[in-house]
């Protein structure tokens, strides 16, 4: 639970990312997942996640009374999401675009003045959602991009001595062959 529970939630926002940004022109590729599962892997198995199993469990250090106490606990109420808010803004933009209008506008109460406000806060709004949709584009046009310049074998560049044989590829001859393609990109 202290090591998969996180594992998902982190995967899940990971993949809901991904999705959110390519807007449904890539599809989730084996490169892909293992981008997505290795960042949240390193997220989720942390020393103090690790520590924390161990010892919700009563394992170490050993307490077998936490697993007594598990059976008779009452289910507890769900607490109140109502304090909860979001926005498309940062605090940073909202405060400064607030103190810009107070300075500006000599009566903040007017009808005009709350119309004023009103409009700029929905351009910054719409502003903040065109960016994040512009990003996410751009990165599914650079996974299809980078799908497509698939296909080149990686040691294809790399002239073998005796052609015909089985070639052995060393750590250099590898790192040779990822610097001539990475030229050539």
């Amino acid at each position: 639970m202290s090591l998969f529970s996180p594992l998902t939630t982190y995967y899940s926002q990971k993949l809901n990312q991904f999705l959110h940004k390519s807007q449904g022109i890539c599809s989730l590729t084996k490169r892909d997942f293992f981008r997505l599962f290795w960042v949240t892997f390193k997220n989720a198995f942390t020393t103090s996640n690790i520590k924390s199993g161990w010892k919700k469990t009563g394992l170490y250090p050993f307490d077998p009374n936490i697993v007594l106490n598990q059976f008779n606990t009452t289910p507890n109420n769900r607490p109140s999401s109502s304090g909860s808010t979001h926005s498309g803004l940062t605090a940073d933009n909202w405060r400064q675009v607030q103190k810009l209008l107070k300075e500006t506008v000599a009566d903040v109460y007017n009808q005009r003045a709350q119309l004023l406000t009103n409009s700029v806060m929905s351009l910054i709004t719409e502003n903040k959602l065109l960016q994040y949709r512009v990003d996410g584009l751009t990165k599914a046009l650079y996974n299809k991009k980078k799908k497509r310049r698939r296909g080149k074998p990686l040691f294809s560049q790399l002239t073998l001595a005796e052609e015909g044989k089985t070639a052995f590829f060393s750590p250099n001859k590898i790192q040779q062959a990822q610097e001539l393609q990475a030229e050539q990109e």
